[in-house]
């Protein structure tokens, strides 16, 4: 009976555990964009594997609590502190547009229904303001691999409905910034531009504007509105556990990057 017990409070702990990371979107990190719903029963499984572990696994077991303590600690610091409004304001980078070349928005979901998410929705939004506020006459996106919809078909009807005569020109498949920087450096080598507008989210904005410029392009950073949750000031608890995950897995990315010499000056091969 001891046993058991043991077993299901394990097994509950861990998954108290495995609802806080997916609350504070903790997968965000290492860019799983799976099925995250699976985190408490995955971490019920592992809280139950420790509780069986023999007595002299003692220390396994006392790092599983110390995660959960952490977990509990930094579920409360996101809810009652500003460590969002902290975390995002050195994220956002916003320039005055101005004229450029092209206006290259930046790959977001689009749903299998071929719906846009609302991340899609205001970074082609801010795309076609650029282009229609007359800062540039082409328009280049980037499609996501399967299984993920394509975006092209929804830009070309958004370009019909706001009557703009832009070219569009489609690059990709593409999985992160670093491989749109490259592909839309190689794209403006080919036709002789340097000067980009960067339409993206605001907490996207800043690695995003590195990235390119690493590659030897001039940019123009305009991000569009974040419609994820309300910033700056972060005034809804429940916004702070929406954005918490993408501005962690955002200053990952920046350290990353780095790590890689993807970001600075001459930071590399963008062929």
């Amino acid at each position: 009976m001891h046993d058991r017990r043991s077993l299901v409070t394990g097994a509950a702990l861990g998954a108290v555990a495995g609802h806080l990371a997916f609350e504070l979107g903790l997968a965000s990190l290492v860019s799983w964009w799976g099925d995250r719903t699976l985190l408490p029963a995955v971490a019920a499984l592992l809280g139950a594997g420790l509780a069986a572990l023999p007595a002299r696994a003692q220390r396994l077991r006392r790092g599983g609590a110390a995660v959960l303590a952490g977990l509990a600690v930094l579920w409360l610091a996101v809810l009652f502190t500003p460590l969002c409004a902290r975390l995002a304001a050195p994220l956002r980078r916003v320039e005055p547009p101005r004229a450029a070349d092209a206006v290259f928005v930046l790959s977001a979901h689009v749903q299998r229904d071929e719906e846009p998410t609302s991340a899609s929705m205001s970074r082609l939004q801010r795309g076609l303001e650029l282009l229609a506020g007359g800062h540039a006459r082409v328009l280049v996106i980037s499609e996501l691999p399967a299984p993920w919809a394509r975006y092209e078909p929804w830009a070309r009807a958004q370009l019909k409905v706001w009557r703009l005569d832009a070219e569009l020109v489609v690059l990709g498949p593409v999985r992160r910034t670093r491989d749109e920087a490259v592909a839309v450096s190689r794209l403006f080598r080919e036709r002789g531009w340097q000067s980009v507008l960067l339409a993206t989210s605001p907490s996207h904005s800043r690695r995003a504007a590195e990235s390119f410029e690493a590659c030897g392009l001039q940019v123009i950073s305009a991000p569009g509105v974040e419609t994820r949750w309300d910033e700056p000031g972060f005034p809804e608890r429940i916004d702070r556990l929406a954005a918490f995950g993408s501005l962690v897995h955002e200053w990952g990315g920046l350290a990353y990057y780095r790590w890689r010499g993807w970001l600075g000056p001459g930071a590399g091969p963008c062929a």
